[in-house]
């Protein structure tokens, strides 16, 4: 391998993980707050410390399943990145959403559809970098279970 080709590999990976980090961030900024505490939440709401350490974790694994796909040159690679993308988006907007302006039932449509973009990217990552479909899992996994969590706070309020 030439040292161009391992630069603009490593640069490459260092995009994905700042758009992760952006989009991470960007989310973080609706912080839970008194209207989160004075909600009824589901006996199975995990304490407050395991989601920065989930989402921290899960934002590393996307980042590099994003690069791992990034790196193949396919006929959809392309719609795969977009698909992505959107993804991602969805994934921020669900904070400002739900933290931000309190719209639970809204925030519920908002993350069936970021759970259904991930399956579908599950497929598509499988079909270019079984590895990055792997990485992509636990991320399905665990907004599988929020949505079940978001959907128990929508009935419970």
């Amino acid at each position: 391998m030439t040292m161009k080709f391992l630069q603009s590999r490593n640069l490459s990976l260092l995009f994905w993980i700042a758009v992760s980090g952006i989009v991470s961030y960007s989310g973080a900024q609706f912080e839970p707050g008194t209207w989160y505490q004075s909600i009824q939440k589901p006996e199975l709401t995990p304490p407050g410390w395991v989601f920065p350490v989930v989402w921290t974790s899960l934002y590393i694994m996307m980042a590099i399943a994003a690069w791992k796909v990034w790196l193949q040159v396919l006929s959809f690679t392309e719609t795969a990145i977009w698909l992505y993308m959107v993804k991602m988006l969805l994934n921020a907007s669900w904070s400002y959403i739900f933290f931000g302006v309190h719209i639970i039932w809204l925030s519920v449509v908002n993350i069936l559809a970021l759970f259904f973009v991930i399956v579908v990217l599950i497929y598509l990552f499988n079909k270019i970098s079984k590895t990055a479909a792997k990485l992509m899992i636990p991320y399905a996994i665990w907004v599988g279970f929020a949505s079940f969590l978001n959907i128990r706070i929508w009935m419970l309020n």
